[in-house]
């Protein structure tokens, strides 16, 4: 019964980032978990950290605390709650990590983004993400956010927070009974 509840809590507060991100014009379009466990993100974050990699910027004049702000809004949102997101200027690129990408990518090219050199970008901001093990996407996420005056306002903390969620969910949405990566609907 409790967990009835606790779901119900996270589904409202899931709900509720949602129309925030659409009230601010940010959006997610595609979503996709090929490879996604959530044993493989708790092994991800063994020390309780996941480092993650921020390319481009959907702010002018790419600010320079850009990750920090966006590992902060994704604070809480990995399946482990406690974890945090560790920007690193240099991640492991054989290892785990979650990339976030302000530009043009894809499901096959996030993973091995190295730098924001060639991502060219429209109004509003395209965003790719992933959590990568290696330059393989096991969960991939892609949307846009609309050109954001300032790290520290609201529409960056609100879709990356919905970028948290949709990246780390708590099962594997394709492998739910009779749910299959080709079907649109799964049956519960």
């Amino acid at each position: 019964m409790a967990r009835s509840g606790g779901l119900k809590i996270c589904l409202s507060a899931i709900a509720c980032l949602l129309l925030a991100a659409c009230a601010s014009g940010a959006r997610i379009s595609h979503y996709d978990y090929g490879r996604y466990s959530r044993s493989t993100a708790y092994v991800a974050a063994p020390n309780g950290e996941m480092p993650l990699a921020v390319y481009g910027s959907p702010v002018p004049g790419n600010p320079a605390g850009l990750a920090q702000a966006v590992a902060h809004a994704m604070r809480g949102t990995h399946t482990d709650w406690r974890t945090v997101f560790v920007p690193a200027n240099s991640p492991n690129l054989s290892g785990y990590r979650t990339v976030v990408v302000f530009g043009n990518s894809t499901p096959e090219t996030v993973c091995s983004v190295k730098d924001a050199t060639g991502l060219a970008n429209s109004s509003p901001t395209r965003m790719t993400a992933a959590f990568c093990y290696g330059n393989e996407a096991l969960s991939y996420v892609s949307g846009s956010v609309p050109v954001i005056d300032s790290i520290n306002g609201p529409v960056l903390a609100s879709h990356m927070r919905l970028v948290g969620y949709t990246l780390f969910p708590d099962e594997n949405p394709h492998l739910r009974r009779d749910c299959h990566r080709i079907a649109p609907i799964c049956k519960d």
